[in-house]
This record gives C-alpha cells, sequence and structure tokens, in this order.
C-alpha cells in the first residue's frame, strides 16, 4: 500500500476542498485541517498513487483559480 498525503494552502480552503472533494475515489479522502486542505491517496502502488496524486493537483489548481476569481 502506498500513501500520499497532500496538504495545501488557499485563500478559501473550505471552497476548494468542496469544490474537488466529488473527484475523490475510495481511496481518497479530504478534509480542512488548521486552515488547510488535506488529502490524503492510498493505493496499491506507487505508480497508482503517483498518477492519482498528479490527477488531483491539476483538479485542485483548477479549483484554487476559479475560487480566486470570484
Amino acid at each position: 500500500m502506498t500513501v500520499i498525503e497532500l496538504e495545501t494552502e488557499h485563500e478559501d480552503a473550505h471552497t476548494v476542498a468542496r469544490a474537488v472533494a466529488p473527484d475523490n475515489t475510495d481511496e481518497m479522502e479530504t478534509r480542512i485541517e488548521d486552515g488547510k486542505v488535506v488529502t490524503r491517496i492510498e493505493r496499491g502502488t506507487v505508480e497508482s498513487a503517483g498518477a492519482t496524486a498528479d490527477d488531483y493537483m491539476r483538479n485542485l489548481v483548477v479549483a484554487d483559480e476559479l475560487v480566486s476569481a470570484l
């Protein structure tokens, strides 16, 4: 099992977290912790975990840009 935990800061962490959470798979959890978006990814292989993290980060960037533009 490979686990990746990503912690990111945003102007509006709650809105960003709500925007990306629907894309979570059963192996992902997104939460707010100390005003930051924290996402835990658990996958069977390093390659799968890395691919999931890459997809998630792309979604996170888009969500952050959209929230900042509002």
